[in-house]
């Protein structure tokens, strides 16, 4: 894992929780702040956990090779869903925003 990564997630042992491979997310008290890097990672990483039977189990994956496959396959999907014919250019929230896809996929 790069350095720079961990120091920027503040990744350390107390931070991420190894039961259920969970990342601590930091409070801001402006929610201006909420579109940052450090906050919206962890928050994916953790929605993609906790959606996992949905998500191809992608936070769980044995190898970064294998994370990086699934990651491409699930987002290859979640792009490509709704589609009828190959020439729809309709893009729906669902295609391009990772929460409103398993929210969609949920409700199912």
């Amino acid at each position: 894992e790069p350095q720079y990564l961990c120091e920027i997630l503040n990744l350390d042992d107390d931070n991420l929780l190894r039961r259920n491979n969970r990342i601590s997310i930091p409070f801001f008290k402006n929610t201006h702040y909420q579109n940052n890097f450090c906050y919206q990672a962890p928050d994916l990483w953790n929605l993609l956990g906790t959606n996992a039977s949905i998500c191809e189990n992608i936070t769980n994956s044995p190898s970064l090779n294998s994370m990086k496959a699934r990651l491409k396959r699930f987002l290859l999907k979640m792009q490509t869903y709704g589609q009828s014919v190959e020439s729809d250019i309709n893009w729906y929230s669902f295609n391009h925003s990772i929460e409103a896809y398993i929210k969609l996929l949920r409700s199912k």
